[in-house]
């Protein structure tokens, strides 16, 4: 009996949103900036980044290369495992996906607190407000906050339009669900 290793599964976790890849490109190109720079091939200026290192010679301070060029590697694989670029959804899934994400929709709509409750606040003057304020609250508990298949299907939805869209950063937001009525 002979024993392999198994076959590395695919990353399921959550994929990064818009502004947190773009964050993590930038930094990992003023790394390769900064490096060059240590090497002495290309120097950094102020007119290229306002917030840009001092050249590597001015600081008195030795460069690790080698650190620099290990942190832009380890940058570079965890965009291509959590950038949504890379994991985009083609054909069927794309289908069953959108598919998914109505029926997400429609949860939201009508499981999540309606813009009254979202603004109520406590009273001190006020008995009714207050009333208003701590039923708020119990809802708000109950049907977002301490509700796990609320926040199972927030993920999943987030998830799923990071994948079908990874351009478009509000179409992540669930706020545009969240009903107008007042009760």
């Amino acid at each position: 009996m002979t024993t392999g290793t198994k076959k590395p599964s695919k990353y399921r976790g959550q994929l990064l949103s818009f502004t947190e890849s773009e964050r993590l490109r930038a930094e990992q190109a003023d790394d390769q900036r900064y490096l060059e720079a240590a090497r002495g091939r290309a120097r950094v200026s102020d007119e290229d980044n306002p917030d840009a290192y001092l050249p590597p010679g001015q600081t008195g301070r030795e460069v690790d290369p080698g650190a620099i060029e290990a942190r832009i590697r380890r940058r570079g694989a965890a965009l291509e495992k959590l950038d949504p670029h890379f994991h985009k959804l083609v054909g069927v899934q794309r289908q069953r996906a959108c598919t998914k994400m109505k029926e997400h929709e429609e949860y939201f709509s009508k499981n999540m607190l309606s813009t009254f409750d979202m603004g109520a606040y406590p009273k001190g003057d006020s008995h009714e407000r207050h009333q208003n304020y701590l039923k708020a609250v119990e809802k708000s508990v109950s049907q977002e906050v301490g509700n796990l298949e609320f926040q199972r299907r927030a993920r999943e939805y987030k998830d799923l339009a990071r994948r079908l869209d990874p351009d478009d950063p509000d179409l992540t937001n669930l706020e545009r669900f969240r009903p107008k009525r007042r009760y």
